[in-house]
């Protein structure tokens, strides 16, 4: 009996000592649009996965770049560039259509460097979005604080989802996190609402005749949050030493 728990307690001190944190990841990132749909009843829109046009000739534009990116990023280190959301913001004629919702999707690969198996860890973000192409004459509802010239409004490209993804590798427990750099306006929980959307939301705010764009980053750090699995080990550990303690008192 006394041998039993004795190994016991090894071979979760051994699972426990092979459970070393990973300190480099090497990373992919990859955006694409996965959805998207357009209001009014005029032509002049295309899209695919990294480009969503309307207007016609000339129109505006949602365009995904520097996808994909790829680097190394080093546990609980400073966040590492992603993909660039740019807005081309012209003038829309009212006879052509304009992009008004659809759906984002943002993949993250990762993998432990040097390698260690498993190899890979794949993360999936999913955003759903708005867009408001607003009225180019009137009162205008939404500023990005820059200079308008005339009587020209602010375009705004809205989205929300979950920026944060936890995952385990090898034992040890890790949160994978998305940033957004200062173009992306994080609104407030009441203009969250006007679009549907709860607390937590992002936005592009665009110059009428620009092109505008903001940039994603994303980070990694350790969660020292243990899986219920390596407590259950942990228990059973301890379970084991204080038994073979009271083995030998008595």
């Amino acid at each position: 009996m006394n041998k039993s728990i004795v190994a016991l307690a090894l071979a979760t001190a051994s699972v426990t000592a092979s459970a070393a944190p990973v300190s480099i990841w090497d990373y992919v990132i990859s955006t694409q649009w996965s959805s998207a749909a357009f209001e009014f009843a005029g032509g002049g829109t295309s899209q695919n996965s990294s480009l969503l046009s309307w207007g016609g000739a000339g129109g505006s534009s949602l365009e995904i770049l520097n996808s994909p990116t790829k680097g190394q990023i080093w546990t609980g280190g400073a966040a590492v560039g992603a993909n660039t959301i740019a807005h081309t913001n012209n003038v829309i004629w009212s006879d052509f259509a304009a992009l008004s919702s659809g759906a984002m999707r943002v993949n993250v690969g990762l993998e432990a460097s040097p390698y260690w198996m498993p190899y890979d860890v794949s993360l999936s973000y999913l955003f759903n979005f708005k867009f408001v192409e607003t009225a180019n004459n009137g009162a205008c509802d939404w500023s990005n604080g820059n200079a308008n010239t005339g009587n020209n409004c602010d375009d705004i490209f809205v989205f929300s989802g979950d920026t944060s993804q936890s995952f385990s590798y090898a034992g040890e427990n890790y949160v994978a996190s998305l940033g957004f750099d200062n173009n992306f306006i994080a609104l407030s929980t009441s203009d969250c609402a006007k679009f549907s959307f709860g607390a937590g939301c992002y936005a592009l705010i665009t110059d009428e005749g620009a092109k505008t764009a903001g940039s994603m980053n994303l980070s990694v750090s350790r969660n020292s949050v243990p899986e219920p699995g390596t407590l259950a080990l942990v228990g059973a550990s301890l379970f084991g030493f204080a038994a073979l303690r009271r083995r030998k008192s008595a």
